[in-house]
């Protein structure tokens, strides 16, 4: 649903630069098109701009948008790949004689890949006498078996918390953590990508059983045996926090420090002299494991600033730790946009935007093959990146003032997979239209209309495939938290209209907002208070027919310049390093399901996904 009528197709499309990926394969620019038929004005053929490849047991999955017919020619493709980035020595992979619908894929598992080995893809487009495209921009991807079962599970009490550590298996991309109390029928589900992480909101004083499992694109181990937990309220203050460092960066310091045994949360202070008696606190941070890290933004580039943590539960506060400083600095060299090469930092881990799934009831897709584009149907890492980056980008150096970040699933069209994330790599996981045509709008809308924004968010399809109109997916930044329910109907929903469909065939196709769960920083949207929203010039116009509330009740609309995806670039250079992280703020999700697509004992990667069965 993204951006067909703005040119998905791509028919007209040139290849900007060769490396969206990979950028430093030069071995084989498009040649363009061979001569047309009679006197007929040349058509460029142009290769897919966006492969997604999905790594599999032994092989990969890869997917790309139909090419338009070229004068009334059909594209049929080729599928080339190698280990290295040049597509001259690459072998020829699969033959794509045709595609469904308006998505072309080939799922390639005979080719004795090797699994953790990075393989470079490419796609062709063929016209037959018209000629062929060339090569694709480069796209990575890396065979893994289904991982095995964790081991090692701990369960660590603390006050109104659990911590949970386990060893790491191999292929591991991420982990499903799944703790119910006794009390509860249905589990809660939160997925993280380190081998240890901190449930917290939970009471003291009950039991929990806790489960993990170890996850990746080609599916998820078993679950670990139940280990069990009882949160306890603590006997004394915590000690103070040890190890903090500071990091600076543009007009921010980014700081880590131990976490500290009881704490349930920790208190930062900040002053322009070393003085704590006359500092201000800054912010507080919840518990985390083993290391506590967090930011503080809008500083004087120039200026020293000092810090000091205390670690609290409810027995009291530490003594501070040990001062750190800092001094906020602009890098010295600015992003080139001009060359795809410039390296913007690393990912700590894969930023998965494609996984295996097995057959899902009622899916559209009736092999169960693949669920595409997971932005299209949950919170994932991916989107977190973007919208935080994005706003992160706004707030700090465009000096906009605004509430939350709204963004749509079909903004993303790829993976940021582990590793050196080069200025091509995050170009390659934008749409490709989006790259060069949606710019940063920042706009105001009433209370009511934006309830009735995300009330058109929750209408979006949730049948587990990622597929079917899904495109307008909402991705918000961590300023805004809400439920959507797809299994039963509201009391009063009149049963014969089109938006919430209860027959067999499509049971979970349209959803609504659990009353009470739409939050801004916390607090319930106020119909009466305007808010401010960044988002992009695609959805403030409307474009596609979605989110009509931007175009039809946005009031005081700012439309920028400033590409929306720079933003992200901007933030990735500025932090040097990010990691997958899900959910952002130890247990709070942004977006919670309750019902739609069960998925066997897939049911993964949903933030707090709560099951009716």
């Amino acid at each position: 649903m993204k951006k067909v009528s703005r040119g998905a197709f791509l028919v007209m499309f040139l290849c900007l630069c060769w490396g969206l990926v990979g950028c430093g394969d030069s071995s084989n620019p498009n040649p363009g098109p061979g001569p047309g038929p009679g006197p007929n004005p040349v058509i460029p053929l142009t290769p897919p701009q966006s492969v997604q490849v999905t790594g599999i047991d032994g092989g990969v999955f890869v997917r790309w948008t139909r090419l338009a017919d070229a004068q009334g020619v059909s594209a049929t493709y080729e599928v080339w790949g190698g280990e290295t980035n040049n597509s001259a020595s690459a072998t020829k992979l699969a033959d794509v004689p045709e595609c469904s619908g308006l998505l072309c894929e080939a799922r390639i598992d005979n080719r004795n890949l090797r699994n953790g080995v990075a393989y470079y893809v490419w796609v062709k487009a063929l016209y037959g006498a018209l000629g062929d495209s060339g090569f694709s921009p480069s796209f990575t991807g890396m065979p893994v078996p289904t991982p095995v079962t964790p081991t090692g599970l701990t369960v660590t009490p603390g006050e109104n918390l659990l911590e949970i550590r386990w060893n790491a298996p191999e292929y591991a991309f991420s982990y499903d953590v799944s703790y119910r109390a006794a009390s509860a029928n249905f589990p809660t589900v939160v997925s993280v990508t380190d081998p240890a992480t901190v449930i917290t909101k939970l009471n003291n004083d009950a039991a929990y059983n806790v489960q993990v499992r170890a996850v990746n694109t080609d599916g998820a181990s078993p679950y670990t045996m139940q280990a069990t937990g009882t949160p306890v309220r603590a006997a004394s203050a915590p000690a103070a926090p040890g190890n903090l460092t500071v990091e600076p960066g543009n007009k921010r310091l980014s700081l880590t420090w131990d976490s500290v045994p009881r704490a349930t949360k920790y208190n930062i202070y900040t002053n322009t002299v070393d003085d704590f008696a006359t500092a201000s606190e800054y912010g507080e941070v919840p518990h985390s494991i083993p290391k506590v890290s967090a930011g503080i933004v809008d500083l004087t580039n120039g200026d020293t600033y000092y810090v000091w943590i205390t670690a609290e539960n409810s027995r009291g506060a530490s003594s501070r730790s040990p001062a750190g400083s800092g001094i906020p600095e602009a890098k010295d060299i600015p992003i080139d946009y001009n060359n795809y090469n410039f390296i913007l930092g690393e990912a700590g881990g894969d930023f998965i935007f494609a996984e295996i799934l097995p057959l899902a009831p009622f899916s559209p897709r009736s092999n169960g093959q693949i669920q595409d584009r997971l932005v299209r149907g949950k919170e994932t890492p991916l989107s977190n990146l973007f919208t935080d980056g994005a706003a992160w980008y706004a707030r700090g150096i465009m000096n906009e003032e605004f509430d939350f970040v709204f963004l749509n699933g079909g903004f993303i069209d790829n993976a940021i997979p582990r590793g050196s994330i080069s200025l091509g790599t995050l170009a390659a996981a934008t749409e490709p239209t989006s790259r060069y045509e949606d710019n940063f709008v920042f706009l105001t809308l009433k209370g009511s209309d934006v309830i009735e924004l995300f009330n058109e968010a929750a209408e979006i399809p949730h049948t587990g495939a990622g597929t079917g109109g899904t495109g307008p997916w909402a991705m918000v930044s961590e300023e805004v938290s809400y439920t959507i329910m797809y299994d039963e109907l509201p009391a009063g929903t009149p049963l014969d209209g089109p938006k919430f469909s209860t027959t067999e065939a499509e049971p979970y196709q349209y959803g609504w907002i659990k009353p009470g769960t739409l939050k801004i920083n916390g607090l319930d949207v106020d119909p009466n208070k305007d808010y401010r929203i960044a988002t992009t010039s695609y959805l403030a116009e409307g474009a596609g027919g979605a989110y009509m509330t931007f175009p039809t009740a946005g009031r005081n609309v700012d439309i920028t310049t400033t590409l929306f995806w720079h933003g992200v670039a901007e933030y990735i250079y500025e932090r040097g390093i990010v990691t997958p992280s899900l959910p952002a703020n130890n247990g709070e999700c942004r977006l919670t399901i309750e019902g739609g697509v069960f998925l066997g004992d897939l049911n993964k990667n949903i933030c707090n996904f709560d099951y009716h069965q």
